[in-house]
């Protein structure tokens, strides 16, 4: 058998899914809302198709501490294949794939979860039957997620709603996160963004309440609409390179104090830092073409565009024009 057929499962009630290495293929919907309780993958798996496992959400994949190890040689993990699985707490992700379709890992709210796991040990003994006798051990599981190097493309949404991720790595491989590839992972605190990164998506990170580090190269050039919207832990930012930001795309980072923006930057869209409560200095590089700052205040050419909203006192050096929404949040 070289697939699972799409389908074959879809609905169906299963114990136990044991897949021989000679299985490449999960097809479309193939565990389609199966409810099955263990499912042991095929180490000769290529790819998993669109929808394979959705919805299976007490389903473990053969591993006693709960973790999806996705078998070495896979290539491709397609649209919403593992949505709302919510029994994963590991997920490991081998170099050899190099796409993770959209929805993929939606709602999968306990990967990077700590959990207490109930295991059966068998003792050594026998009851009175001659039944083997077991003991329940108690192991605390701490999730994680980890991606191989090798990993090209996370498409749109693929881990939106994972509440439970704490931090994530992405490869210097990685040359595209779709939009809102992590949006609302609550728990999400650092970041690091790999090299072959140039943009951040719009609404990549929205919403990540406890984001408070994001690293990034001197590769990234853009970022996004509302790339960090809502993102109220979030302390600093390194801007490097970075040559446009989009609209509103820092807007409700209320724990920001400073922003140092480099001479690279020549584009600043809309409320890209309103509502950053917390914030009372501006500064910009001095060779840097169009922005300039001022007291800490943020100007385009003669325009005051951005008064930081935690500053109590403002000090304006002749009669410059003011944009409309320079004092707005």
């Amino acid at each position: 058998v070289r697939g699972i057929a799409a389908y074959t499962f879809s609905n169906q009630m299963l114990t136990l899914m044991s897949m021989s290495d000679s299985v490449e293929y999960i097809c479309r919907s193939a565990f389609y809302k199966c409810s099955v309780s263990r499912v042991h993958l095929s180490a000769g798996l290529k790819g998993i198709d669109d929808y394979a496992f959705y919805g299976c959400n007490g389903t473990n994949f053969d591993s006693e501490d709960f973790a999806l190890i996705i078998p070495e040689g896979t290539t491709y993990i397609g649209r919403s294949a593992f949505y709302e699985c919510q029994y994963i707490l590991g997920l490991s992700v081998p170099g050899t794939v190099e796409y993770i379709g959209p929805y993929a890992f939606y709602g999968c709210d306990s990967i990077g979860a700590t959990a207490d796991i109930q295991v059966q040990k068998p003792t050594g003994e026998k009851d009175e039957e001659g039944n083997d006798k077991y003991e329940v051990i108690v192991n605390t599981v701490t999730g994680y997620i980890t991606f191989g190097d090798g990993l090209k493309y996370i498409e749109e949404r693929a881990f939106q709603n994972c509440l439970s991720i704490v931090s994530v790595n992405i490869p210097d491989s990685v040359v595209y996160v779709g939009p809102r590839a992590f949006y609302k992972c609550t728990e999400l605190e650092s970041v690091t963004l790999g090299s072959g990164m140039t943009f951040i998506s719009d609404y990549t990170f929205y919403k990540c309440t406890a984001l408070k580090e994001v690293r990034t190269s001197n590769n990234l050039e853009i970022v996004g609409n509302y790339a960090f919207r809502g993102c109220e832990m979030l302390e600093s930012f390194e801007f490097n390179s970075v040559k446009q930001l989009g609209r509103y795309s820092f807007y409700g980072c209320k724990s920001l104090v400073t922003i140092d923006i480099p001479e690279t930057v020549t584009e600043i869209g809309y409320g890209a830092f309103s509502d950053c409560s917390a914030l009372t200095t501006i500064t910009v590089d001095t060779a840097n073409p169009v922005y300039r700052s001022e007291g800490g205040l943020l100007y385009q050419g003669d325009t005051l565009i951005r008064v930081p909203a935690g500053l109590t006192e403002v000090r304006l050096e002749g009669s410059p024009e003011i944009a409309v929404d320079a004092f707005r949040g």
